[in-house]
């Protein structure tokens, strides 16, 4: 408690104690304190008195040591005792700043280094004419760890530098520069020297120059003044496209190389070869007359003033639009792709307008058709009733070469057969119906089918000379009577077949023949007389066996009866008596069965599959191997021609000529102007005086096209030597021009 406090505890206890708990008392030096509850309120007999009165005394005499140590003090440090009372002063050399700070009732004391630190001492000038005062080579050095140095040098104001362990030395001086870019003479600057490696023979030290900021840089191009720009200045590289969206990348390079005369280096700016990931591209003419844009759709040439209807010419996946510009120098075409020149639409329109087509059959004279006219390929019969044709049932056509051959397919289908005379009569008709195949003459009439064959097969039909062949024929033997009528409904003749004379007394029977053998029996009348009244008769053995041959085959034809095989299927056994259909096909054939037989009969119209003949004539057409005689017949319905050997209709010859004779016509209107153009210029008048010039107009008209000229002639001194010189301009549009010089003697 009889300690001595220091300020701070002092002002500790301040902090804790409010004026209104303490009372200081001047006049016997002393602090009277008063404890309150927290709430403000004093504590009753807590009051503390605490007595100052002799603290001046005890405190008032004291002492602190004080002294300086290290390795580069500039005198000797001595300890000190400051006593109670006195001052411990800080002061700071050229080189040191110091600063004080008093806060809280402490002091700080913070040195420093000056922004320039001067190392040495500066001599000084002599007095009337004595020797100065020498200065002292200041200096100041930094060790790293490792071995490297860093040593500042007053004697030559330079800068030495040693890297790990002392190698790689370096020395920093001061020097007078190169030229700055703005011409001016270089003032003074760093430089370095590089030193020499001893562990390198022939190695030699290297002054390297720091560049300031007046140095700058050196900006040259292929067009316009070299710019000077100062170090730490901004250099602006601009292409004019502010929007980075619509650049591209990998489309420029630069190419990096040493110059010798500048001693700088030259970056060359190249666009690539390929170019990719571009939008578009414009192009403009030097007189800005014509634009041309390339974008991702195509290429689009603009006339900035279109005339004569001309406007831009595009070319894009759908084509090229030419703009009503010719396509001028176009080479001849040679594939079926390539375009053609009007050479060769002239050279073509001539063979056409000679050539023309060639049409020839397996027989008769080729006719030959020029272009424009009419061949007409015709059936035997004009008939323009398309409801009768059934257009690519039967009739197929084939190219082979030159040829087109019209086949009719093997089993064509067919709704009848008309077969006419040479003058297109129907003479007969074959006809399918719902009964079978019907023939008739060309009036629906019955008609006969002569030069049948003798029929063969049980299937075959059979001629009439076969019928009259197999007629039943009825003869009478011995006492036999056979008689015969004509049935007046079939027509077929009925044979009664009786014995002769039944009642006849007289009859006899003749015996032993080879086919009856007759025994007679004898019967006694009353009076004895003897009568034959009763005949046994018996077959002879040969006849016998025949009958016995004849049941046979007729139970076998009753038994096993008869069976019906076709092209496809059989119909099985049928028994006589038994029904047999003979049906039609339905669509070209048709059975009718009557009394007479079962008819079978083709439609007039009939519809098959294919018809396969040698030759197909209908009236004067006539279609066989060696391709179609149209019987001077024109070929109508003629759809367009695709490949090369398609056959072509008039559309497209009248196409094709119309192009042609337009082509003619222009350029027979550029022949027309061009002959004006001539007569214009040999029109043009010429100087005849000697060491004369003159100028002259002409003009000259050809059918129509008109052409006006200017010319200039000069006759040389002596008149021996002459030059002309013309252009003209003609109604076409197009220019010609000429020269030409003469001697004269």
């Amino acid at each position: 408690d009889t300690d001595a406090v220091n300020v701070a505890q002092l002002k500790s206890t301040e902090r804790h104690i409010t004026p209104t708990t303490y009372t200081y008392n001047d006049a016997d030096k002393s602090v009277t304190l008063t404890y309150t509850d927290g709430n403000g309120n004093v504590v009753a007999n807590t009051e503390a008195k605490i007595d100052l009165s002799g603290l001046a005394s005890k405190i008032k005499d004291y002492s602190f040591k004080t002294n300086a140590t290290g390795s580069n003090l500039v005198e000797t440090g001595t300890e000190t005792t400051v006593a109670s009372g006195k001052s411990v002063n800080f002061a700071t050399s050229d080189n040191l700043t110091l600063k004080q700070d008093v806060k809280d009732g402490n002091v700080t004391y913070t040195y420093g280094l000056k922004n320039q630190v001067v190392v040495g001492e500066k001599g000084t000038p002599g007095a009337d004419g004595k020797p100065g005062k020498d200065g002292i080579d200041g200096s100041i050095g930094v060790n790293g760890k490792d071995g490297s140095a860093v040593a500042i040098n007053g004697k030559d104001g330079s800068i030495g530098l040693n890297g790990e362990n002392g190698k790689n030395g370096l020395t920093i001086k001061g020097q007078d520069g190169n030229v700055g870019v703005d011409g001016k003479d270089g003032e003074t600057r760093l430089v370095y020297v590089e030193k020499a490696d001893p562990t390198k023979p022939g190695s030699t030290d290297k002054t390297h120059e720091l560049a300031t900021l007046e140095d700058g840089m050196k900006y040259g191009g292929d067009i316009g003044e070299v710019a000077n720009v100062k170090l730490n200045k901004q250099v602006d590289v601009k292409g004019g496209v502010t929007d980075k969206t619509k650049l591209s990348d990998n489309n420029i390079g630069v190419v990096s190389t040493p110059n010798a005369t500048t001693g700088g280096t030259e970056l060359t700016v190249k666009l690539a070869k390929e170019l990719k990931g571009l939008t578009s591209a414009e192009f403009k003419d030097g007189n800005d007359k014509t634009k041309t844009e390339i974008t991702h759709n195509g290429i689009t040439i603009t006339p900035v003033n279109p005339a004569n209807g001309k406007t831009a010419v595009t070319l894009t996946d759908a084509g090229l639009n030419n703009g009503g510009n010719k396509i001028t120098n176009v080479a001849e075409g040679e594939n079926d792709t390539d375009a053609v020149n009007v050479k060769q639409l002239k050279d073509f329109k001539t063979k056409v307008a000679e050539g023309g087509l060639t049409f020839a059959g397996n027989s008769g004279t080729a006719h030959k058709a020029k272009l424009n006219t009419t061949v007409n390929i015709k059936g035997g019969k004009d008939n323009t009733d398309a409801t009768q044709f059934d257009n690519g049932k039967n009739v197929m056509t084939t190219v082979n070469d030159n040829t087109v051959t019209v086949s009719i397919k093997k089993t064509p289908e067919v709704e009848g057969i008309n077969i006419t005379d040479t003058t297109g009569n129907v003479k007969v008709k074959l006809t399918q119906t719902n009964e079978g195949l019907k023939v008739s003459d060309g009036n629906n009439n019955a008609t006969h089918i002569t030069n049948v064959a003798e029929g063969e097969k049980d299937t075959d039909a059979v001629n009439v000379k076969q019928l009259k062949a197999a007629k039943t024929e009825v003869e009478a033997g011995e006492n036999i009577e056979i008689t015969s009528r004509t049935d007046a409904t079939n027509g077929q003749t009925i044979y009664k077949v009786s014995a002769k004379g039944i009642n006849d007394t007289s009859a006899a029977v003749k015996g032993g023949s080879n086919h009856v053998e007759v025994t007679k029996a004898a019967n006694t009348h009353k009076d004895g007389s003897t009568t034959v009244t009763d005949y046994t008769v018996d077959l002879s053995d040969k006849t016998k066996g025949d009958i016995g041959k004849g049941v046979k085959a007729y139970d076998k034809v009753t038994n096993e009866g008869l069976t019906f095989n076709a092209d496809k299927g059989s119909t099985g056994v049928k028994k006589l008596g038994s029904n047999v259909a003979v049906n039609g096909d339905g669509k070209n054939i048709t059975t009718t069965a009557d009394e007479n037989g079962v008819k079978v009969s083709m439609k007039d119209d009939i519809k098959v599959n294919s018809v396969t003949a040698k030759e197909v004539k209908v009236g004067d057409v006539n279609i066989n191997e060696n391709g179609i005689n149209a019987g001077g017949k024109r070929i109508t319905n003629v759809a367009p021609g695709k490949d090369g050997t398609d056959a072509v209709n008039v559309n497209q010859l009248k196409y094709v000529a119309g192009n042609i004779s337009n082509q003619i016509n222009n350029v027979d209107k550029g022949l027309r102007a061009g002959i004006a153009g001539a007569l214009a210029s040999g029109g043009l008048y010429h100087v005849t005086t000697a060491g004369k010039s003159m100028v002259s107009v002409g003009a000259g008209t050809y059918r129509g096209q008109n052409a006006l000229a200017v010319g200039y002639s000069r006759l040389s001194d002596n008149g021996k030597v002459g030059v002309k010189f013309t252009v003209n301009s003609n109604s076409q549009g197009h220019a010609g021009a000429s020269a030409s010089v003469g001697y004269q003697w």
